[in-house]
């Protein structure tokens, strides 16, 4: 970890499904393109994706597996 070097946004969500999804991903998406990051990181209680758009990459993952990886 490089102390003050911003690597990755998180956005927390219990459940992503039809009624929040495009909220949860474009302001992530949004959040990553101001900062100038290429990943991001959305955080569940038990799902798991991965979507890429115009380079970026957004990793969905249950917060056992975020929490067990230590990142």
């Amino acid at each position: 970890m490089e102390k003050d070097v911003l690597k990755e946004a998180v956005q927390v969500c219990l459940t992503i499904n039809h009624e929040n999804f495009d909220r949860e991903y474009n302001g992530l998406l949004k959040a990553m393109q101001n900062l100038g990051l290429q990943k991001g990181l959305i955080i569940t209680l038990n799902q798991s994706d991965t979507f890429e758009k115009n380079g970026m990459t957004i990793k969905m993952i249950p917060a056992s597996e975020f929490l067990m990886d230590g990142i």
